[in-house]
This record gives C-alpha cells, sequence and structure tokens, in this order.
C-alpha cells in the first residue's frame, strides 16, 4: 500500500505523499573548510578506539601521502612511533598524525588532525559542538606560547579530548589521546 501511494503521490505532484520515510536522513552537506577537517577528524580518529596499526593501515588503504615515520627510544624502557599522513578533501589540505607509546606504565595512542584555521574561536566552538566532550574543560597556555584546551576523560576513564592553537600560526590541531595504565601485579 505504501508503494502505492508514493507513486500516486509521484503522478499527482504532491511532495508529502510522494516522499519516503523509510529512507535514513543523509547528513548536511559539508559547506566549509572548517567542517571538512572536523569529519576527517571523526572519520579517521573517532570511529573506533584508537590503534596505531588500523588507523596507519586506513590511511595507507585510503592512499594518503606518507609523511613522517619516527620510531624511537629516547627515554630507556619507553618506545614512542609516531607517523603522518597528509589528506585532502575537496575543501582543502589537513595532515593525519598518530602515535603510539609504550611504557612500563601506560600503553597510550594518539589520533589527530592538523589543518590552518582562519577563526580559531568558531572552529574551537564548531568542534565542541559537534564531539561533545564530556568533563571539565581545562585551558592552559604553553611556554612555546601554544594553547591547549582539553577534556581529561572527555569520553571515559583516560580518553582525552586536546584542542592544540599553535602560537604565532593559524594551525589548530584537535588530538584524541587514549592512555591506558598498566594494571601492575
Amino acid at each position: 500500500m505504501r508503494i502505492f501511494a508514493v507513486l500516486l503521490g509521484l503522478l499527482l505532484g504532491h511532495p508529502a505523499m510522494a516522499e519516503d520515510s523509510t529512507k535514513p536522513e543523509l547528513p548536511a552537506p559539508i559547506k566549509t573548510y572548517e567542517d571538512s577537517v572536523i569529519n576527517a577528524f571523526e572519520v579517521m580518529c573517532t570511529v573506533e578506539p584508537v590503534n596505531f596499526d588500523r588507523i596507519s593501515a586506513r590511511a595507507l588503504a585510503m592512499r594518503m601521502q606518507a609523511g613522517a615515520d619516527k620510531a624511537d627510544e629516547e627515554v630507556p624502557g619507553v618506545k614512542r612511533h609516531v607517523r603522518s599522513f597528509e589528506g585532502s578533501t575537496a575543501k582543502g589540505p589537513w595532515t593525519l598524525m598518530i602515535e603510539k607509546i609504550e611504557s612500563p606504565a601506560v600503553n597510550a595512542a594518539t589520533c589527530g588532525v592538523a589543518a590552518r584555521i582562519s577563526d580559531k574561536a568558531s572552529y574551537i566552538a564548531n568542534i565542541t559542538q559537534r564531539l561533545q566532550p564530556k568533563g571539565q574543560r581545562v585551558q592552559q597556555t604553553l611556554p612555546d606560547g601554544n594553547r591547549v584546551t582539553f577534556w581529561p576523560d572527555a569520553y571515559g576513564p583516560n580518553i582525552m579530548l586536546n584542542i592544540t592553537e599553535l602560537a604565532g600560526d593559524n594551525g589548530i590541531i584537535i588530538q584524541l589521546l587514549d592512555a591506558k595504565p598498566k594494571v601492575r601485579r
């Protein structure tokens, strides 16, 4: 019966009858560069728990241009591996940054997206509205002049959302950090 009503609506030009209410609602079109960067962050960093190897594999499968790839143990017992990839949307470029840290006390992974943003305050407000981090917002200015806004337990214990405004630049980095303490026996 529903099919008949839709066909009748199309024939009679009655839009309300022609609409198929079973279709899923599509997301709003991406209007700005800032929206496309937030979407990139959501797709690369928030779809599943932060995992360095899976995100690296996804970036390579998407044929993103590989950038830095550095593994080191500058501090004894603390292993770090950092990678970056260059991404682009129809609205402009962005950089994916991932890192994993293994130490005696914690295993941590970060996933972030960096971009050049002209209106930092508006962008941060948009990020906050879209990502809806939980908990108390903390803001501080680092010795290098970078301003950092973060939510320590934004999406659960030890899962931090971090927004860094680069000093003297229009760059902003959005990062998700998942730092699980190791259980000592």
